[in-house]
């Protein structure tokens, strides 16, 4: 069994509509969950939420059809719990480039991170085909 969390960026202090970005290296995962965290009740009203990826770090970035705010969704304008997930994107790896970029933007000044936890298949639920077809392998 294969399972990390990563923290790429930890209490970093956003004021109001600057960005912060973070870089995920996912080889060898299947599937990726990115969490946008924030101490104050500034959500992220902005539309400059997105993820994008790319074959090498730092490269050239292509959006992710489905992940970009203002186009593929809109933010829930409820109102944003204090200390809370902000964002939370779930990303099936299979087919992705390499390494993956979050961007997320506050509404107001509060202290941000963001954390990227990487699993392969078997960390997650198995399907009964999946399990049948894992079960031939040692599982």
């Amino acid at each position: 069994m294969k399972s990390s969390t990563k923290i790429l960026i930890s209490t970093i202090s956003a004021t109001n509509a600057s960005q912060v970005t973070a870089e995920f290296d996912t080889q060898g995962y299947n599937f990726a969950k990115i969490i946008a965290l924030g101490n104050t009740t500034n959500g992220a009203q902005t539309n400059n939420n997105l993820l994008v990826e790319s074959d090498t770090s730092g490269g050239t970035t292509n959006s992710i059809s489905g992940y970009v705010q203002g186009t593929d969704w809109t933010q829930n304008t409820n109102a944003v719990v204090a200390n809370a997930a902000k964002m939370v994107w779930g990303v099936p790896l299979g087919g992705r480039k390499r390494y993956l970029k979050a961007t997320f933007t506050p509404s107001g000044t509060c202290q941000c991170a963001l954390v990227c936890e990487l699993s392969d298949a078997y960390d997650t639920a198995l399907t009964r085909a999946q399990a049948a077809v894992g079960s031939s392998v040692g599982l």
